[in-house]
This record gives structure tokens, sequence and C-alpha cells, in this order.
């Protein structure tokens, strides 16, 4: 798989091997995400079962914690925030989910941003910076849950007493194409065992004709939008 690196001395060692050998090397990625893309009946439902649990954790936790937070005033970090919903995921009983905590896990740490500061890419991470929740501010979460190795994930923006006519307004206007450069590479990709399928990548360049059993997580934003 050309685009993972090795890891330890071992691996490193036979990657090295094989690239100084006189093999033929054949990149097996798009093979291994065509033989994983559809999902069996089985597979789909540790995928509805990750999915329940994740927006169990979005919707019991996580936004009951942020109302509790901004009608009290309290001060949190995102990554104080980031720790305590890692670990109500890791036990279900805490969101009212039916769940074994033996058979779930984190899809990737969750992500908490506010303050202006926003990256959309998965591989974001919940600074140590005092959540801000001021009028007209901007609050992005994203929960990942896993279920017996099946990724789950959901993700919601939220702004602090915003005006529904100018939000309406400032989300996509006809007579702004500038916008359009600022939109996400991708709409998402499929999700499955893996968080990101790179083979289902939904997007103009990518030609896979959808099937039967395949499962997407679709992800639109803009980023580095001017204010």
């Amino acid at each position: 798989i050309a685009r993972e690196e090795p890891e330890g001395k071992l691996l490193e060692a036979w990657a090295e091997k094989l690239k100084s050998s006189k093999f033929n090397l054949s990149d097996v990625a798009n093979g291994f995400s065509a033989l994983f893309s559809a999902k069996s009946n089985e597979e789909i439902t540790s995928i509805k079962r990750a999915a329940y649990l994740t927006t169990s954790v979005m919707k019991n936790f996580v936004v009951s914690k942020l109302e509790n937070v901004i009608d009290e005033e309290k001060k949190i970090l995102h990554s104080t925030w980031m720790e305590e919903t890692e670990k109500v995921i890791l036990e279900p009983s805490k969101v009212n989910c039916k769940l074994k905590a033996d058979n779930v896990d984190i899809c990737y740490p969750p992500i908490f941003q506010s303050g202006g500061k926003f990256d959309l890419r998965p591989s974001a991470v919940s600074n140590d910076e005092a959540l801000c929740y001021d009028s007209a501010s901007v609050i992005i979460c994203a929960v990942g849950a896993r279920y017996k190795s099946y990724c789950s994930n959901i993700a919601r923006t939220f702004l602090i007493d915003a005006d529904p006519i100018q939000t309406a307004v400032s989300v996509v206007e006809k007579d702004a194409p500038d916008v359009v450069s600022c939109l996400t590479k991708s709409a998402g990709t499929g999700i499955g065992i893996e968080f990101r399928e790179s083979g289902l990548n939904i997007n103009a360049k990518n030609d896979q004709i959808i099937k039967e059993g395949m499962v997407f997580n679709v992800s639109i934003g803009f980023q580095n939008f001017a204010m």
C-alpha cells in the first residue's frame, strides 16, 4: 500500500529490502478498497450500532454539556471537553446506550473548535484554548465511535445567538462565485473498518460506481472563508 509508511524496525527493514529487490511492486490500495467497499448485512448492522452510539453521545452528552456551559457561563477547554466526551463514548451506559463497552472504541479523538480557528480536516485536534461562546460565535463539534471496529461519524456546527436571516444569507449567496473556492475538496468518503475509505472519495475525479452495501460519511463545508 503505497501511501502507508511502515512502522517498526522489522517492517522498515522489509520495505527497504523490497525496494532494492528486482521484484515488480504493485500498489494494492485500490484493490483492498474495492474489496471492502460493499458491506454485508452484518457489517451494516455494526455500522448502524456505531452510528447509534455516536448520535447518542452527541445528543445526550455533547449538546447538553454545551447548553450547561453556556447557561451557567462556565469555562471549559476544548481539550478537556474532548477527554470527557471520549470517556462517555467508551462507556455507552452513560448515554443510555445498551451496547457492550467491550465492543466499542473511539474512531478518533473528539474534535471541538471555536474562537475563529477552524480546521475541517479529519486530522484536526482539540487545542488547549477555552471554548468561546460569545454572541455570534461559531462552535464545531465532531464525534466518531466504533462498534466491532466499524466506524461512524457526526459533526455539528453551532451558531451562538445568530440572526436567522443573516445566517441564511451568509451561507452561500448566488452572486458570490468566489465562495466556491472555499468548499472542501470532497463531499465525503466511504466509511467502514477504515474511517476514510480513500477509494470512495465523493468528488468529481472518482468514477467509482456506487453499489448496494456501500456506506458513506457525507461531509460538506467551507474553509479559509473570509468573514
